[in-house]
């Protein structure tokens, strides 16, 4: 089950929020696991985000600015349920810019080795179709 709620908060603020719960069953296995709940597969997840859209001159692109964090409940650590893996819950900032044809994101986590990871869409996957 997702629930999903967003909307603007002004002419250039944003909000996202989103709720998972995750019911996960192994049904059929030959190992020995029918039952199980699957590995890292938390019942729940939650994330919130406020976004931030700046005024430039129509030549720069669109510029975005933004936040938010992420929540992971508890999950499964391996196909026995032999032990659970700690909930986590992470903080993030973005940045991105998009013009007719391009658009790239970079997005920082508050986890160690996550920061500075861009996401870039090429002219062909942008094009509206």
């Amino acid at each position: 089950m997702e629930l999903t709620v967003s909307g603007q908060l002004t002419d250039r603020l944003s909000l996202l929020g989103a709720y998972a719960y995750t019911d996960t069953e192994v049904r059929k296995d030959t190992e020995g696991t029918q039952g199980n709940q699957l590995t890292n597969a938390a019942r729940h997840t939650a994330s919130l985000y406020l976004a931030h859209d700046l005024t430039t001159a129509p030549e720069l692109g669109n510029w975005r600015l933004g936040g938010g964090v992420r929540y992971v409940g508890e999950r499964e650590g391996d196909a026995d349920n032999s032990f659970q893996l700690d909930a986590y819950t992470v903080a993030d900032a973005f940045i991105g810019w998009d013009t007719p044809g391009w658009a790239t994101t970079c997005t920082c986590s508050s986890t160690p080795r996550t920061c500075s990871t861009p996401l870039t869409t090429p002219p062909a996957a942008a094009a509206p179709g």
